[in-house]
C-alpha cells in the first residue's frame, strides 16, 4: 500500500533506517539513536564510511520503493547535502523525498484500489 502521510512516511523510513543500521558493518544491539550521525565516530556518530553511508542510501531506496509503491532516488547530490545529518534530520528528509516520489504503476493501482 502506498504511504501517502507524514507520519507514516517518517515511521516506515526509521523502521528501515534501524533495521539497515542493526546488521553489519554497524551492528546495534539496542535502539537507534536519532541525534548521532552516519560518518564519525562514536559516541557521536556510527562510524560509517562514505561508501557505507552510498551503499546504505542504495539500499534503503530500494527498500521503501518496494515497500511504498513508490520510486524513490536518493541522488547524489542530495546524499552529498545529507552525509553528515543526524539521523533524525536524515531520516525526515528521506520521508520527504519518499513523499514527493512518484507512484509506480502497481502503487497508482493500489491507491486508486484504497480511495474506492
Amino acid at each position: 500500500m502506498p504511504v501517502t502521510d507524514p507520519m507514516g512516511a517518517r515511521i516506515l523510513v526509521y523502521n528501515t533506517v534501524a533495521d539497515w543500521l542493526a546488521g553489519p558493518p554497524v551492528n546495534l544491539a539496542q535502539s537507534v539513536e536519532t541525534g548521532r550521525t552516519f560518518i564519525g565516530g562514536p559516541p557521536g556518530g556510527y562510524g560509517l564510511t562514505e561508501g557505507n553511508f552510498l551503499r546504505m542510501c542504495d539500499d534503503i531506496s530500494v527498500l521503501l520503493s518496494k515497500a511504498t509503491q513508490r520510486t524513490l532516488t536518493l541522488t547524489g547530490q542530495w546524499r552529498v547535502q545529507h552525509e553528515r545529518d543526524v539521523l533524525s534530520t536524515f531520516m525526515n528528509a528521506v520521508a520527504v523525498e519518499l513523499l514527493a516520489a512518484q507512484l509506480t504503476p502497481g502503487g497508482k493501482d493500489a491507491h486508486a484500489w484504497a480511495m474506492s
